[in-house]
């Protein structure tokens, strides 16, 4: 059974409006891990920040103060790290998900 003109054009513009969809759905996801990402960013500096001030002013006589601030700051650059990983992941999974959409178009 051949497809008449209005289903086609119904199916070209439901691809259209998937292919929206997508998009959106792909930008929010992406924002969403960024800022985050540059919410862990400000986390680290604070944290640097804090821990010289404190020694600094002397306020803190906690044995091995500077191995606990290393790692915390490795644990919050493995966080950051791995956010950006993720939206790398996200942009390429989005890139072949559109082409495959624009393709079926």
């Amino acid at each position: 059974m051949e497809p008449t003109v209005y289903d086609v054009l119904t199916w070209a513009d439901d691809v259209n409006l998937s292919i929206a969809q997508v998009q959106k759905a792909y930008d929010w996801r992406i924002a969403q891990r960024a800022a985050f990402a540059n919410a862990v960013l400000t986390a680290i500096f604070a944290f640097l920040s804090s821990a010289v001030i404190e020694t600094y002013k002397e306020t803190l006589r906690i044995p091995h103060f500077w191995t606990l601030v290393a790692i915390g700051t490795v644990v919050y650059f493995g966080i950051y790290l791995f956010f950006r990983w993720e939206i790398r992941r996200l942009r390429q999974e989005f890139l072949a998900l559109y082409t495959l959409l624009l393709d079926i178009q």
